[in-house]
């Protein structure tokens, strides 16, 4: 992962079942960005067992006196004999620090809201086990290179822009994904996963 993934924080952690940590080139299975290595966080899939957490936390950048929180939640609800389904959102909320002279906002936030929805069906002797995965990211970042020295005396910006336009300087994402896992066990000696 670049320094700059690392800093918006895509290591949550809340509901994770493993994390895989593969050194070396990776590039022939996980693509060109994976040259020294790769991180795989595996989740939970859902269970028999009704379950809920919840999580939260506040942040507080001192250096642009910056404020933001971060709220997980999950969810695990049991669907008969044979099907179960488990939720979960994530909510990383951060204010930022350039302040648009216009607007008076700030103009460089960073607002994340990941959900991933998992449906899971088994057979009656368990020799079949499914899970269909959905997920769901909205990310909203601001342009962090628009500085104004005047509010922080001290700074050295690399790239000074005065910006007192009536435009919200944001770029937004958004990206749904689904995928499907399948165990099959066919016999005592064969088996089939995909």
């Amino acid at each position: 992962q670049t320094p700059d993934a690392i800093r918006r924080d895509p290591f949550n952690l809340f509901d994770a079942q493993q994390v895989e940590v593969f050194r070396g080139g990776q590039s022939t299975s996980r693509g060109g960005s994976a040259m020294v290595g790769t991180i795989e966080i595996r989740t939970n899939d859902p269970s028999f067992e009704q379950e809920a957490a919840i999580q939260g936390g506040f942040k507080y950048g001192e250096q642009h006196s910056s404020n933001g929180y971060q709220v997980n939640g999950m969810v695990n609800q049991p669907l008969g004999e044979n099907f179960a389904v488990r939720a979960v959102i994530n909510r990383d909320d951060f204010d930022g620090y350039v302040i648009n002279t216009t607007r008076n906002d700030f103009n460089n936030p960073e607002d994340r809201t990941n959900g991933r929805f998992k449906l899971l069906y088994t057979t009656d002797d368990s020799s079949i086990r499914a899970v269909t995965t959905f997920n769901s990211s909205e990310t909203l970042e601001g342009n962090t290179y628009v500085l104004r020295p005047e509010f922080f005396p001290g700074a050295l910006p690399l790239e000074v822009r005065n910006r007192p336009s009536d435009v919200e300087e944001v770029r937004e994402n958004h990206v749904q994904s689904i995928a499907q896992s399948l165990d099959w066990t066919i016999s005592d000696r064969y088996s089939l996963r995909t």
